[in-house]
């Protein structure tokens, strides 16, 4: 599974298979993993990556940093995800 690399900050994925996932996952807390996390449930759902690297031109808007304190838990949650292949979020665009 090629996820690694992937930055939400420049991503483009069509509307119909964001909602397939359920959106990003608000699981994640402060900063890490919540864009790896969106891929590797894309790729689990039949999405094929397609790499873009200076294709196009990036804007950044400045902000703060979100805290890392949740980072091991983020991570923790990732793996999961990899290890059961999951495709939905739990705290998507859809609340149970």
């Amino acid at each position: 599974m090629k996820w690694q690399g992937v930055k939400t900050c420049n991503l483009a994925v069509w509307k119909d298979d964001l909602l397939k996932i359920n959106g990003f996952d608000e699981s994640f807390i402060g900063w890490g993993r919540e864009d790896s996390d969106l891929v590797v449930r894309l790729i689990n759902n039949g999405v094929r990556r397609k790499e873009g690297t200076f294709a196009t031109g990036v804007y950044h808007l400045w902000h703060k940093l979100n805290s890392r304190d949740n980072f091991s838990k983020n991570d923790k949650l990732l793996n999961q995800a990899i290890e059961l292949r999951k495709i939905k979020a739990i705290k998507g665009l859809y609340k149970k």
